[in-house]
């Protein structure tokens, strides 16, 4: 039985676990399904954003792209229980319900950080590759996570946006300018109170002006969610800004395409100073190979 992979969060999430999700498939050597969910999170398909033969092309073994119809009673259930704690023991016993007709699958129940091994080691006792190999083939796996799975970091290569987007990527490249001077900034703010509160304006105003010290010819490109820092930063630093006209939102197509246009021009800038608890600038810079400092007002942890 295949993978059943059902990423869930916004854009980066659902990148990252599709990337897990293959790279388990390959350490298994079992297939690939990804349904991939248009809903308030992200109101397209995936080929509106992005090649989806890059995607599939370019792995050992097979991997299909389903866009998720309405969900059965049982699929309801086991994701409930995945998100709400009352419900995990329903979630269980519809594993053990599902076993005894001849259906079974493990359910990974929020297995961030967990490399393919361990799950493994979880599900089957064993993480023997033969061993294992006879038990996917007999077992269906669901997965609903953002999380990383056998990949410490990936570079997203088989990702490659379409045609349409590289343009208008390309043409937010020229007007930042020179690469070498050019410093990605983002700053997520909305519904993210944990970025809001740890990741306050005045840390990026300070970083930006030590920018400014350091190479007198630094431009810096501002990706974000808000209008209100848009304004205020623009105040600040002026033609030493960059920030992108188009509005970012998650619940139509166009949003969506504009995200993808932030996220792959701040992977092109030299360095990129980003906000805590957000995977959007993470991703950017495992793209482009890019280093990345993360403005925090509690240092010490690691960046999720």
């Amino acid at each position: 039985m295949p993978i059943l992979s059902i990423p869930d969060g916004g854009l980066c999430n659902r990148m990252r676990s599709i990337e897990s999700a293959i790279a388990l498939g390959e350490s298994l050597r079992t297939p690939v399904v990804i349904y991939w969910r248009v809903n308030w999170q992200i109101r397209c398909r995936p080929q509106e954003l992005f090649r989806i033969e890059s995607l599939t092309e370019k792995v050992s073994v097979p991997v299909t792209f389903r866009i998720a119809g309405r969900l059965n009673p049982w699929r309801m259930l086991w994701l409930a229980g995945c998100r709400v704690g009352p419900l995990r023991p329903a979630a269980k016993w519809l594993a053990k319900f599902a076993a005894a007709f001849g259906r079974p699958f493990v359910l990974a129940e929020n297995p961030e950080y967990r490399t393919a091994e361990e799950l493994c080691k979880q599900a089957f006792g064993t993480t023997g590759e033969a061993e294992v190999w006879k038990a996917a083939a007999r077992t269906r796996w669901i997965f609903y996570s953002g999380g990383w799975y056998g990949i410490d970091r990936s570079d997203f290569s088989r990702w490659e946006p379409v045609s349409e987007l590289e343009r208008r990527i390309a043409e937010e490249c020229r007007k930042v300018g020179d690469p070498a001077h050019a410093v990605g900034i983002h700053i997520r703010r909305t519904d993210n109170e944990v970025a809001i509160r740890e990741s306050p304006d005045e840390l990026f105003v300070e970083r930006m002006r030590q920018e400014i010290a350091r190479d007198p010819d630094v431009r810096f490109y501002l990706a974000t969610d808000s209008p209100s820092v848009k304004e205020k930063f623009s105040s600040l630093f002026g033609s030493r800004l960059t920030t992108p006209r188009g509005r970012l939102s998650r619940n139509d197509t166009e949003g969506m395409k504009q995200a993808v246009v932030e996220l792959y021009t701040l992977s092109r800038c030299r360095y990129i100073i980003a906000t805590w608890y957000s995977t959007f600038s993470r991703t950017a810079a495992a793209i482009g190979g890019t280093e990345l400092e993360v403005c925090r007002k509690t240092p010490g942890e690691t960046n999720p």
